[in-house]
């Protein structure tokens, strides 16, 4: 089979971010008369934003809508990547070599505001063009929605496009 095209996953993938999201919505939780539990982390893990604000309003017990919690989290999440950016080692290089050779995109559960400012600060707009958020799709991870989606949106079969997870 002939690759048409390469996906990418974001978080753990070409950024190391799971445990400031961590660190943020537990803070969050914690500073707004909410609770944290042990697997709080595991349970929002790959959930789309819809998903994991829902969860921490009806679960955690945060006293704040989840358009709120939305807001909150992804605030506190670019004000830390801008002052830092979480890029792995050689994660911008190896996309901008995939992008030599294919179309590439990212498709990730980090919310939209996200992905462009991660592209943004790695300098990636030229080559990362397409880029999707599970909560533009029906289901979040381990589904394949935002995968297929981005595939979609490059032009391409999803079974003939690779991704990066």
């Amino acid at each position: 089979m002939d690759v048409a095209a390469v996906i990418f996953d974001m978080d753990g993938t070409l950024a190391e971010t799971e445990h400031v999201w961590d660190r943020v919505r537990e803070d969050l939780a914690r500073a707004r008369g909410g609770r944290w539990t042990d697997r709080a982390h595991t349970d929002m893990m790959g959930m789309s934003s819809p998903e994991w604000t829902g969860y921490m309003h009806a679960e955690l017990g945060v006293p704040m809508t989840p358009d709120e919690i939305r807001d909150e989290v992804v605030a506190r999440l670019l004000e830390r990547y801008r002052a830092d950016p979480p890029f792995l080692p050689g994660a911008v290089a190896a996309v901008r070599r995939m992008a030599r050779e294919y179309p590439c995109a990212i498709a990730s559960s980090s919310n939209r505001e996200i992905i462009a400012a991660m592209i943004d600060l790695g300098g990636l707009g030229d080559v990362l063009p397409q880029y999707v958020a599970s909560e533009e799709v029906a289901r979040g991870k381990p589904f394949p929605d935002v995968y297929v989606e981005a595939a979609r949106r490059l032009g391409h079969d999803p079974a003939a496009c690779v991704a990066v997870e």
